[in-house]
This record gives structure tokens, sequence and C-alpha cells, in this order.
């Protein structure tokens, strides 16, 4: 008898989930058919959205709301009732009314008003446990109803919007807050005409979920205007913008709100910017020494900024200056001009070395810094010490090291990317430096050789210091190109006139010398 009693169980569960997950109520549209949205923040989606539209099955929203034991009954959830009559499996769909009647047929009308699914699926069960004893019933959802919410208030845009039993109130608000929404003060207006404002703060921070009810059918939200907005940045371990109720100010800010200093904190120089004041139409700055008893005292106006200062701003300070964090790599067929004078600070504790900052700003180096010529200036003295910094960027050798003192700055030279062609060509000039080229690349865009000047024989390539280099060699930055002008009748045409005139001389000297005769 106790295995029959097992298999008839056992036949009724597999007929209960079978019908869940296939059957569907006429009349009734399913959630994939645009029917509905889902409290996405509580079915794990990353969307954020209260109103996007749901892409899962209506099953997972089903099995969601059971697994939930506060799941409300919802105006609109169809259950899935399954029981055994003698050796047979039976079924019926029940549907909660907008009055929260559930019509049970034969079992009759039970009212769900006010009750969890949980509650009333034992409530349920033992119904029809007393009408038919031994037919194991089982109550399962099959799909949760949906109803209409309307928000009003400070929002973009007030309205009805659809929602269901697992909503709550955060998710509404998420979607319909603007930049001067309130959340210390939302309000839920009920179908009873009962109204009570919730702190949804609270409940993001504290997690005190009485502040973030789920919605209800008739609900209406509303929205208000939040009163003080202030922001609080620098050393507190939760900077951020955070709504004040009354009688809130700077300790409660400090210590409430963004949960204290920091260890770097220097709580002595509390800057507060206040953009809106009696006292000028453009704002102030006030500046508190919260170190002193009472010193954190005032009121915190709309809009103001507080700032906690940093202990390390006291740090010494020294000054990249130059070819730093500025200009890109040159690559390919195009060059990069030199841009014009950065400069770059750096903190540093006493007794650290140049090596280290160095280091510490290499990504603001490029291919135009030319960090072998690099030098320091000591403010103390103006005294200049060469550096070259490639030695501990790419050698690490840091044998010629250099103690930091306050107020020195590195400067560090542009590279220069021009190619000079002079001599024997139609446009003699400067031209940009490209990589892995010949001195033929170069003459070519100087306009060619002028071959009226020069015999294509001889061609001179001096280095930036004024080396000559090999013509087989690709040419470097600031190198100069010489084409001269060897041509034999170029040179013969330059001393020609010369030689006429002289010839001319001579004779009319001999010319008169014979007539003086």
């Amino acid at each position: 008898m106790k295995v029959n009693r097992l298999v008839s169980t056992c036949i009724l569960i597999s007929v209960c989930l079978v019908s869940t997950f296939s059957q569907t109520v006429p009349g009734v549209a399913s959630a994939d058919q645009g029917a509905g949205f889902v409290n996405l923040e509580l079915a794990g989606s990353t969307s954020g959205s209260f109103f996007e539209e749901l892409t899962s099955v209506p099953e997972g929203r089903a099995l969601l709301a059971m697994t939930t034991p506060d799941y409300p009954v919802t105006p609109g959830d169809i259950y899935t009732l399954s029981f055994l009559k003698g050796t047979n499996a039976a079924s019926q769909s029940l549907v909660v009314e907008n009055d929260y009647r559930v019509n049970m047929a034969v079992f009759g009308i039970l009212n769900a008003r006010g009750q969890s699914f949980i509650d009333f699926k034992r409530k349920v069960e033992e119904t029809v446990a007393r009408g038919y004893p031994g037919s194991s019933p089982q109550l399962i959802i099959r799909s949760t109803g949906i109803f209409e919410i309307q928000v009003v208030g400070e929002v973009a845009n007030a309205g009805l919007t659809q929602s269901w039993g697992l909503a709550r109130l955060s998710s509404l608000y998420s979607s319909y807050k603007t930049a001067y929404s309130s959340e210390r003060q939302v309000g839920i207006r009920s179908a009873n005409g009962s109204e009570r404002s919730y702190d949804l703060f609270k409940a993001r921070r504290a997690g005190d979920l009485s502040q973030d009810p789920y919605l209800l059918p008739g609900d209406m939200v509303v929205i208000s205007n939040a009163e003080r907005r202030v922001s609080i940045t620098g050393e507190v371990i939760m900077p951020g913008q955070y709504q004040l109720l009354p009688g809130e100010e700077l300790p409660a800010l400090v210590f409430q709100y963004a949960k204290g200093f920091t260890d770097l904190a220097d709580s002595s120089r509390i800057r507060i910017t206040r953009l809106v004041s009696e006292e000028s139409s453009v704002g102030k700055l006030i500046y508190v020494d919260g170190s002193k008893n009472g010193g954190m005292n005032g009121h915190l106006n709309n809009l103001d900024s507080v700032i906690i200062a940093s202990r390390q701003d006291f740090l010494p300070i020294v000054y990249f200056e130059g070819a730093v964090g500025v200009g890109k790599p040159v690559s390919g067929d195009t060059a990069e001009s030199p841009d014009v004078s950065n400069k770059v600070p750096y903190l540093f504790h006493p007794g650290a070395l140049l090596s280290t900052a160095v280091l510490a700003m290499r990504n603001q180096f490029s291919a135009i810094s030319d960090i072998k010529k690099a030098y320091l200036r000591r403010a103390a003295d103006g005294e200049i010490i060469p550096v070259n910094l490639e030695s501990f960027l790419h050698r690490f050798d840091f044998s010629d090291d250099i103690a930091l003192q306050a107020n020195d700055v590195i400067i560090v030279p542009f590279r220069q990317f021009f190619v000079s062609v002079s001599g024997a060509v139609y446009s003699p000039g400067r031209y940009p430096y490209v990589p892995d080229r010949s001195w033929a690349y170069y003459v070519s865009l100087a306009g060619g050789v002028n071959e009226e000047l020069n015999n294509g024989k001889h061609q001179f390539i001096f280095d930036i210091d004024g080396k000559p280099r090999s013509i087989s060699e690709l040419i470097q930055p600031e190198d100069r190109i010489l084409i001269p002008a060897n041509s034999f009748l170029y040179n013969f045409g330059r001393v020609s006139s010369i030689l006429t005139t002289t010839i001319s001389i001579t004779s009319l000297a001999l010319g008169i010398y014979q007539l003086s005769r």
C-alpha cells in the first residue's frame, strides 16, 4: 500500500510540473508576449532598468516567486492545483481575481488578500486534503500576475508603468529619478488611501528592506525633490554626493555618510565651497579646523562641496619640464613635430633619489624626449647638473644618482626630428625625419638633384655633431645632406666670365702700352 501511495505521489508531481511548463490559460497573455516586467535587480540582471522588457521565459519568473518566501499573492497569478482522486491524477487551474478571491470549484472560494504564496499554498492544500483525504495535493505557480503603478513627482516623465509581485520600490526609483530626486523621502500612496514615506538611502546603505517595500497593485509612487544635496571628496572613506536630512550637518556628513577620515586626512584643513551664499552671488570658500573641539560646527547649504585635505599635500615637490607628457612615438611615414613644453609635478618623500622619480615618470617620456641630454637645475643655487636619464630607464645604472631637493627642476629637451638638405638641389631646406630612409629619399623631398650643378657622383652626409657619415647608412635625426655643385660646365661657367674680363683687361693694357711707345 505504501508503495502504491509513493508511486501515486510521483505521478501527481510529474503531472503538476508538466502542466506548469506546458499549459496556457485561454485569454491570458504570457510574459514573452510583452505582458510584464520584473525587478531585474532581484532576478540577478545587471541591466539595472526596472522597465526593461523581460527576456527570460515566464517559467523563470514563476520559479523565482516560488523560491521567495515572502512572494505575495498577486491578482493575475495563475496556479496549478494537482491532487489524486482515488488512483487517478487530477489538476485544475486557479486564477487570483482582482479582489484576491480564488475560485477552487468544488472546494469553494478562498480569499488570498494579504497572504504570501507560501501561506496560501498551505491553506489550499489543507482544504483539498480535508475534502479528499490521502489525495496528496500540490499547488505551484504557473505564471505571475502583473499590474500597473502610477509614478508622479520629481521624475522625467510621470505616468503608468507595469510591475509584478517581487518588484521593490528602489527599482522603480532608479529608473525614474532625476538629478534632483530625493531618495530620502519616497512616498507610496496605497489603493486604500493610506500613505507612507520611505528612506531608500537607509535601504541601500544598511540593507533595511523595511525601507524598500514590494510594490502592490494600485500603488502610486510619489518622488519628491531633494532638499539638500552635498558632496564630500578627499580623504574620507566613502566620498560621494549625499542627501542630508534636516538637522544633519558637517559631522553627520563626515562620520555617518562618508564613514570618517582616512589615515592621511588632515582634519585641520577642511574646505567648504559654497556655490550660493547670502553674502556673495558667486559663492565663497569656508575653511574649517575640524581638529579642534567644536570646529566642525556650522550649517551646510544645498550644493555645498566639502573637501578633506591630505597630509601628503605638504610633501616636497620637484618638476619635470620640457618634453614630458607630450608628443607621440614616430611611426610609419609620418613624423611628429615637437610639441609645446610641458611641466609635470612629482611629489616625493625627503631622501628620495632622482632615479626613483624618473622610473615613476617613465610613461611621461616619448620619442621626442631627449633623455640623454637632460639636466637638473637646483632651486637653491641654480646649479646645473647634467643627467643621463637613459642610464636609469634602460640600463638600470644608478652610479650617478642624485638626491632630490625641494623645487628642483629636471629639464628634458626635445629631440629634433629634421634633416637638412643643401647644395645642388631645387628646394634646399629642412625636412621632417622619417625612420629607415636613405639620403636619396630626402634629396627627392628637396626636389631632386639639379643636374646642371651636380654630375651625380658626389654626396656628403654629416651627423648632428658635424662628423662625416657614410652614404650607405640610413639617415638619422638632424643629419645634414650636402649635394656639391661639381658639374664641369657649371664650374667652368662660374669662372668663364672672370677669365673673359681678365683677358679683356690684359688686352686693353697691352694696346695702351703699344700706343704709348
